[in-house]
């Protein structure tokens, strides 16, 4: 019983500290980036409504087999409402956010070429949809046989992999784009907009190597000769490390600052935006104006009205 039931409830517990996380950096964002392009605050909150009904879900199938059920381990056995939950919101929620990366690698990769950067730019999107497609084709399966015994078919199994095998694998496309245009952008633009630039790839290329090694690993767990679930709990965190590594990297643009005015101890006290744009508007023609180069920071008037 204790196998059945501790990677449903990891899963419950990770899920709740994800979207916690999610929404700290979910509020902070709203306040330091007010006049982001609308596309920008439409994949946010999206994402954000997206986590907000899986973990929702999670939490009220997961509360029905250990309440309800309690002692019952036939309960553990029923997939409630995670058919939906799991591999269709986060199949969702993985196309948005890689998306959310190729319009990255478009607008900075002019060092790579026009033509070989929209030619990447449209096989990654092809594979994510092709993911996000084996995800609603696995929510489907998994709704039709109820139960967690009955999945480890050959037909789940296949669209299981197909799911987490796309998402790794433009994970890691997305990640090897991001490294090139790292390593040829040292010419031709002022050291600052150097700086921000190589800021951005690294946490994209660390932010798809995480995603990536998880969407792994949760393979491995789900072609697993053993009866064991594990892949429930890695299954049901994936999509919240895919919103809060996209969240990082927006929010990286914020400038942190320490100390604060008079004593204040509250959590925004040390944070300030200031009104000025820091951009570096250089010369530099090949990036041109660029929202993601740009950092914002917050006085602490603002952050009282916030």
């Amino acid at each position: 019983m204790a196998i059945s039931a501790g990677p449903l409830f990891l899963s419950l517990l990770f899920n709740f500290a994800g979207f916690g996380a999610l929404t700290v950096q979910v509020y902070l964002y709203y306040l330091a980036f007010p006049n982001d392009p609308l596309r920008s605050k439409a994949i946010v909150y999206s994402v954000y409504v997206l986590e907000l009904v899986q973990t929702a879900l999670i939490a009220r199938t997961l509360y029905d087999e250990f309440v309800f059920g309690f002692l019952n381990i036939d309960s553990l056995d029923r997939i409630g409402e995670i058919w939906f939950a799991v591999p269709i919101a986060g199949g969702i929620v993985t196309f948005i956010v890689q998306s959310f990366y190729v319009h990255r690698i478009v607008q900075l990769g002019n060092y790579l070429g026009k033509r070989r950067v929209l030619a990447i730019a449209c096989a990654v999107v092809f594979v994510s949809f092709t993911q996000m497609a084996a995800g609603f084709t696995l929510g489907v399966q998994m709704f039709q046989v109820s139960y967690y015994s009955k999945v480890m078919v050959p037909e789940i199994q296949t669209s299981a992999g197909i799911w987490y095998a796309g998402g790794a694998i433009c994970d890691i496309v997305i990640a090897v784009c991001m490294t090139n245009i790292l390593l040829r952008s040292s010419n031709g633009i002022t050291p600052r907009t150097r700086k921000i630039v190589r800021k951005l790839v690294r946490l994209t290329v660390e932010a798809g190597t995480l995603t990536a090694a998880m969407g792994i690993i949760t393979i491995a767990f789900v072609l697993m000769p053993s009866p064991e679930t594990y892949y429930q709990t890695s299954a049901a965190v994936l999509s919240k490390l895919y919103s809060n590594t996209m969240m990082v990297v927006l929010n990286s643009r914020m400038e942190l600052s320490n100390g604060g005015i008079g004593t204040r101890t509250s959590l925004l006290s040390g944070v300030k935006f200031a009104t000025r744009r820091h951009v570096e508007r250089s010369e530099n023609s090949r990036i041109g104006r660029n929202p993601w180069l740009e950092t914002r920071s917050i006085t602490e008037n603002e952050t009282e009205r916030g």
